[in-house]
């Protein structure tokens, strides 16, 4: 109960004054369109459009893994570790990890992705829990592997969600971009809801996490094989802004 009451006050305290004292709206277009209480128009796809594009469904399924993994991973990260055989307060500790990578991975995705190719940054992303899996179905991997792996996970669950939303507004442009990225992520979110019962469910019948952890395998693999095959951005609106 602590710990809700203190990640809520960390959230008011360091994120609102920052939003309500920096940031502001932009200057207004004062063009036909906005006078008339139209749109202005913007580069990009329209929603029909958008969702026959390769690029769509490519992000539907990465971002859908992705959010699979993620929700599964993070309600079922503490008993796992547990079941290696470290104590449960170790466990904790060995978790914290996870969000402190996060963080890190979070801060330095928008440098990568500024100097790489995003769908390249995203299949590496993607991939880094497949590492951690594999390194927790060892057997008796220790604190340092252990740590290793859960640090896998907390940079793929920073920098993914970023990705996707480079991606998607390098590939569909900003026309029809609410409409396109909420049908993506609301994809995601129904993936996150069967994660952690998937995962519960999983363990319930094989007694272990090692089926779940193979799973999430298969799944971050074919998540990362459609980002790999995202292809380039049209180049029409691939360096909006720049």
């Amino acid at each position: 109960r602590g710990g809700f009451i203190g990640v809520g006050a960390i959230w008011l305290a360091v994120s609102f004054p920052i939003v309500f004292l920096f940031f502001r709206e932009g200057p207004r277009r004062r063009d036909a369109a906005v006078t008339q209480g139209e749109p202005a128009d913007v580069p990009g796809l329209t929603f029909r459009d958008g969702i026959r594009t390769r690029a769509f469904f490519r992000l539907l399924i990465s971002f859908g893994c992705f959010s699979f993994y993620s929700m599964t991973i993070a309600t079922n990260i503490v008993p796992l570790l547990a079941e290696t055989g470290v104590g449960t307060i170790e466990a904790a500790r060995i978790a914290a990890v996870m969000g402190v990578m996060g963080i890190f991975a979070r801060l330095s995705v928008g440098f990568l992705l500024d100097h790489f190719p995003g769908h390249i940054i995203g299949t590496g992303t993607l991939l880094m829990p497949v590492l951690g899996c594999a390194i927790l179905l060892t057997g008796d991997p220790g604190v340092i592997l252990l740590s290793i792996a859960v640090a896998t996970f907390g940079a793929a669950i920073g920098a993914e969600m970023d990705v996707a939303l480079y991606l998607a507004t390098r590939h569909f442009g900003l026309k029809a971009f609410a409409a396109l990225f909420s049908a993506i992520i609301t994809f995601g979110a129904l993936n996150a809801a069967i994660g952690p019962y998937a995962g519960g469910r999983l363990h319930d019948l094989s007694g272990n996490y090692d089926t779940l952890l193979v799973t999430i395998m298969v799944v971050m693999s074919i998540g990362a094989l459609a980002m790999a095959t995202l292809g380039p951005a049209p180049r029409a609106w691939a360096r909006m802004g720049n």
